[in-house]
C-alpha cells in the first residue's frame, strides 16, 4: 500500500513541477515578447503582453510606466493614464505618479494632475521641481491657494533658487492684490 502511496505522490510531485516549469517558461517567453514590442513601439502587443503578464503573476510597474510614456509621447492619453494608474497600483514609485501628472495635463484635467503631482511631491519632499510642477497644475485648476502653498513648499527645499524665488513673489502678490480687490 504505502508502494503504491509513494509512486502516487512522486507522480504528483513530478506533474507540479512540470507545470511550475511551464508556468515560468511562458512568462520568461511574454516578457521577451514585451521587451521586443517596447523595441519596435508596438504599443498595442505591449499592451497584450502586459495583461498576460499579469495573469501570470508577473506584472511590474516598471513595465507599465514604460508603456505609459510610450503612449503619452504618441497623444494616446487615455491608454497611457490607465498605465499609469496601474503602474502606481503595482508600484507607486515618484516617476509613475509625475507620467501620470502627465497624461492628466495632457487630457485637460489640470487638478487631477495636481494630485499626481502633489502626490510624488510627498515621495520625494526634497524635489523642489515636484512642488514646483504641483503649484502650475493647481494654477491652472483655479486653485491659488494651493499653488501658493507648493510654491512655498519648493522655496523652503531650494530657498537659492532666485527664478523659483520671483515666481514665487509673483504669485504672493497676485494673492494680495486679489484679497484687496472688492468682490463682483
Amino acid at each position: 500500500a504505502n508502494a503504491g502511496r509513494a509512486t502516487w505522490l512522486g507522480r504528483f510531485a513530478w506533474a507540479a513541477c512540470a507545470i511550475a516549469l511551464a508556468a515560468h517558461v511562458s512568462g520568461v517567453w511574454v516578457e521577451d515578447g514585451w521587451q521586443r514590442a517596447m523595441g519596435t513601439r508596438d504599443l498595442a502587443a505591449a499592451r497584450s503582453a502586459l495583461d498576460l503578464l499579469h495573469w501570470s503573476g508577473r506584472d511590474r510597474g516598471s513595465y507599465r510606466l514604460a508603456v505609459a510614456r510610450e503612449m503619452l509621447g504618441v497623444g494616446a492619453n487615455e491608454a497611457a493614464r490607465e498605465q499609469a494608474q496601474r503602474a502606481i497600483a503595482l508600484d507607486p514609485s515618484v516617476d509613475a505618479h509625475v507620467v501620470l501628472a502627465q497624461t492628466q495635463l495632457a487630457l485637460g484635467e489640470p487638478a487631477q494632475a495636481a494630485r499626481a503631482y502633489t502626490a510624488a511631491s510627498a515621495l520625494a519632499p526634497q524635489h523642489a521641481g515636484l512642488h514646483r510642477q504641483a503649484a502650475r497644475a493647481w494654477r491652472r485648476a483655479g486653485d491659488d491657494t494651493r499653488a501658493l502653498a507648493e510654491l512655498e513648499r519648493a522655496a523652503a527645499v531650494a530657498p537659492r533658487d532666485v527664478e523659483l524665488a520671483r515666481e514665487l513673489a509673483r504669485m504672493r502678490a497676485g494673492a494680495a492684490s486679489a484679497a484687496r480687490s472688492p468682490a463682483p
